[in-house]
């Protein structure tokens, strides 16, 4: 029996509107459960736990992909859209047992064919925390907005 077993599991959801940056008109809305990848779920779960404890500092950053989401034991994401990773912004309004973080990606920013979203704790492709399927088109005129939530199973 691994830690990652014996650990209760946090689940997470992400929402995301593609808007037209110029006009503001909402051109896709999404939302999905996204994946915990295994040392996010060990580390949110063991800082949350010890008094007074904050995770939601270990997310500062987040990419696209035009890959599918990897497997839970990965901290990459493979095929990644180019160029620099977005900072992120933690809710303030977050209660004791949800986690929520903001990002924005601007028009003309992570363009093309897009599958999949990744929540980082570096600014470079390695500790990736969650994942998610996020399928759409975004066109270099488009700013992307993304809430990712984590709900640990207690308050």
């Amino acid at each position: 029996m691994t830690q990652n077993d014996r650990l209760p599991k946090a689940e997470g959801r992400l929402e995301w509107v593609l808007y037209d940056e110029k006009t503001g008109q909402v051109k896709k809305t999404g939302f999905t459960c996204n994946q915990v990848q295994h040392q996010c779920n060990d580390l949110v779960m063991s800082r949350a736990t010890k008094a007074g404890g904050s995770s939601a500092s270990m997310f500062t950053h987040m990419k696209l992909s035009i890959d599918t989401i990897p497997a839970d034991t990965t901290t990459t994401l493979t095929s990644y859209v180019s160029g620099p990773f977005t900072v992120v912004a933690p809710d303030a309004s977050a209660s004791n047992n949800v986690i929520t973080v903001l990002a924005t990606i601007p028009a003309g920013r992570d363009t093309g064919s897009i599958q999949s979203a990744g929540l980082f704790s570096t600014p470079t492709n390695a500790g990736l925390r969650l994942c998610a399927s996020c399928v759409m088109t975004k066109a270099a005129g488009d700013a992307l907005a993304l809430t990712w939530t984590l709900t640990l199973p207690y308050s």
